[in-house]
């Protein structure tokens, strides 16, 4: 068949029958045609284009039901999820193994995002209308000869509206040509698959509308305030737009300075995150951690074996195996368990593992001792320190828990009778899980559990050379198993792609306000030139009155900073809004330092500085003669 799209939820090599599942599986057909109450697959429906959709999820809902058996009191409720809806809306939909949505999509960023452009897009009209006006005492003797000419003041707005559309829809075009030369870039940086479709007309209508609609936007207030001058005043280039204008392109400024203060603190804020989940402490060594699927039953069954046979290797220093992995991609089983004779639950992670595990992993041994080898001590746990704080004991040392249920990534299983297990240790908290979610207790069991069987083997490699080690690994794999290939993992890696997406989204965050800034930066080089050029004369005669070079630099460059610092007021509590809901996704937060919002306030200062400082320098260093020569 066909490659499914990249953009797909599904991502898949081949599609199995069911029925040969049953023959690989003992007793996976019966169960599948008798078993009502688990949610190990995930069913999509077609529907007829006029089906009652509330109706049949009423009858879905009855059909399970009426079939879910005494032994379980049903309390759900059942609905369908369009299958358009399910990138955005379905992170608490987990599927077997969670491979149900593999490209799960985040709405918040795509909004994030989206209103991130929009400001860019009103920026840049805002600049051009307050360089359009800057520009029109240039200007000033065409205007005044069309207007002398017979010209009217709706031909003048036309002429002007149609020059700023021009440009947009030259402006329009190149984007167009740019963003197709990007794409490829961006999608190897993203990890999308993205496609300008520009063989869809619906596209372009959208983007000729939006051209119109930012030509009309950026020429029509520039357009308003120079057509109603005068032509006298136009012909003698007296044209004064008066303090209102004026004010309004100050307020232009300052929001878009407000802006990009809140990008810079937002900057920050990110990277500071980013950093502080790089560098926290896992609670065990993560580096040179090698893991190797267990995909086989003889590999599971001679797991002793082969592990002696790693463990031979000059590269390899201890090994151990486990049913599950830290930075896992399979769903947790989590238990709950209580305290015998107890009938307080805590939910916990359960793993399986053998003696080694503690040693492979670095993990601290608090109190008690490591679980043995042998099959023994099938019924020996360890516990991490937050389990022994949710048991709510000082010394949790001998004392047993009690597990009746298990949670399959929200399919829960009553075991046929409670799996007893005495705590003979407690280890120190190690995150086995993202940033995102808090560290939960954990009980780790014994290889022999009846919860979860061994799936993994962690090896702790020193080798440089792991290309060499490797193809000793595949020798061994080959020895026991040559039908089933070896399948690894290194473990920091695995770690490292929990915080893929935000490193991504930071570095995206960074190129969005480095554009803003830019171009806030364009704005007040407009506000400057537009105010300069009106206090020439003022500048000249404070110079003729005896004012010197840094006096007028500074008194030009004042205004520009008290704009700044009113930016800079408004910005840090829309700032502060922003960062802490941007953090609160996370279970373990950089705290917001105070120094984030200075630097972002003394970085737009600095730009906003050097900015106006040429323009500044200019004026100041004019001939005061020829500042006065029309007076």
């Amino acid at each position: 068949m066909d490659d499914f799209p990249a953009n797909s939820h599904l991502s898949f090599d081949m599609f199995v029958p069911a029925k040969e599942i049953g023959k690989l599986i003992d007793g996976w057909n019966e169960y599948m045609s008798t078993n009502w109450t688990d949610n190990d697959v995930v069913t999509y429906v077609k529907l007829n284009a006029d089906a009652d959709i509330s109706a049949l999820e009423q009858k879905i809902t009855k059909l399970i039901s009426e079939n879910y058996g005494p032994e379980e009191k049903f309390n759900s409720t059942f609905s369908l999820q369009p299958l358009a809806a399910i990138h955005f809306n379905s992170a608490d939909i987990k599927g077997v193994e969670g491979g149900f949505n593999e490209n799960e999509g985040k709405i918040y960023y795509v909004l994030l995002f989206l209103s991130i452009g929009i400001l860019i897009l009103l920026i840049a009209a805002f600049n051009y209308m307050n360089l359009s006006t800057a520009a029109a005492l240039q200007r000033s003797k065409e205007i005044g000869l069309r207007k002398t000419a017979g010209a009217s003041r709706t031909q003048l707005i036309l002429q002007f509206l149609s020059e700023t559309t021009i440009l947009t829809f030259i402006a329009l075009i190149l984007s167009v040509f740019i963003a197709d030369l990007l794409l490829p870039y961006l999608n190897n940086f993203t990890d999308k698959a993205m496609v300008l479709q520009l063989l869809d007309f619906r596209i372009w209508i959208g983007l000729i509308l939006l051209g119109l609609l930012i030509g009309v936007l950026s020429g029509s207030y520039p357009a308003y305030l120079i057509t109603k001058v005068t032509p006298s005043a136009a012909l003698k280039a007296e044209i004064h737009f008066g303090s209102k204008g004026y004010n309004l392109r100050k307020a232009l400024v300052l929001a878009q300075f407000t802006i990009a203060i809140v990008m810079i603190i937002g900057t920050l804020v990110i990277n500071r995150q980013n950093n502080f989940l790089k560098e926290k402490d896992l609670g065990f060594q993560v580096d040179n951690l090698v893991t190797i699927d267990i995909n086989s039953q003889i590999l599971r069954n001679d797991f002793e074996a082969i592990k002696s046979e790693m463990n031979t290797l000059s590269a390899v220093s201890s090994v151990t195996v486990s049913s599950r992995v830290p930075g896992e991609w399979k769903d947790f089983p989590l238990i709950e368990a209580k305290l015998s004779g107890n009938d307080n639950m805590d939910e916990m992670i359960f793993i399986g593992a053998d003696a080694d595990f503690l040693q492979t992993y670095d993990v601290n041994l608090l109190a008690g001792r490591n679980l043995m080898q042998a099959s023994a001590d099938s019924s020996s746990v360890l516990i991490n320190k937050a389990a022994a704080e949710a048991l709510g004991l000082q010394d949790v040392i001998g004392h047993q828990i009690v597990v009746e249920n298990i949670n399959w990534g929200g399919r829960k299983e009553v075991l046929e009778s409670p799996y007893r297990a005495t705590i003979v240790g407690v280890v120190e908290d190690f995150h086995f899980e993202s940033f995102r979610q808090s560290l939960r207790p954990m009980v780790i069991g014994h290889w022999t559990n009846p919860i979860q069987k061994i799936d993994y083997y962690t090896l702790n490699v020193s080798s440089t050379d792991f290309a060499s080690t490797l193809a000793q690994l595949q020798e061994i794999n080959n020895r026991f198993d040559a039908e089933n290939p070896i399948e690894y993992n290194f473990l920091d890696e695995k770690f490292e792609r929990f915080h893929t997406d935000d490193t991504r989204q930071g570095s995206l965050f960074l190129m969005f306000s480095s554009v803003v800034i830019l171009i806030s930066c364009m704005g007040l080089f407009a506000l400057a030139s537009f105010m300069i050029r009106h206090r020439t004369k003022e500048v000249g005669i404070r110079k003729v009155l005896g004012a010197g070079l840094r006096q007028i630099t500074l008194l030009i460059i004042k205004d520009f900073a008290l704009l700044v610092a009113i930016a800079f007021l408004i910005a840090s509590p829309v700032a502060y809004w922003l960062a802490t809901q941007w953090l609160s996704d996370f279970a373990y937060q950089a705290p917001l330092s105070l120094w984030s919002f200075v630097l972002g306030g003394a970085l737009a200062l600095i730009l906003a500085v050097l900015t106006v400082s040429y323009l500044t320098l200019k004026a100041a260093s004019a001939d005061p003669v020829k500042s006065l020569r029309n007076q």
